[in-house]
């Protein structure tokens, strides 16, 4: 059962960006499958949360963005707990991919250190 998806946009100054993706089941959500079921319902209304952080010095740094969308019920009451899982699930995402993006940039800092000593 899988009732939205998640992804993370990675930023590092100078490199591409990189992404990651997750399809958001009742286990990666931590919800049992009957209350999951609940919340979706008919799946005719979405809800899209986003987060960002970065660590930015003078146009130098890394960051993430995050977007989660979930299908959930139409009614109101459905709509907000949606909206309420997204934003929690964003805020826990957002900080892993941040802490990815913190590892990818020490990597990059490595590497040009180690390239720059062999000059």
């Amino acid at each position: 059962m899988v009732v939205g998806k998640a992804v993370a946009r990675l930023h590092i100054k100078g490199e591409p960006d990189a992404f990651i993706e997750k399809l958001l089941t009742p286990e990666e959500v931590g919800m049992s499958r009957d209350s999951l079921s609940e919340l979706v319902g008919d799946g005719d209304a979405r809800v899209t949360a986003s987060l960002e952080l970065k660590d930015s010095d003078y146009g130098t740094g890394f960051g993430a963005h995050v977007s989660v969308s979930l299908s959930v019920d139409q009614t109101e009451e459905m709509v907000e707990a949606g909206f309420g899982l997204a934003l929690d699930y964003a805020g826990e995402f957002v900080s892993e991919a941040f802490d990815h993006a913190h590892r990818l940039r020490n990597e990059k800092d490595k590497t040009a250190k180690a390239k720059k000593g062999r000059k």
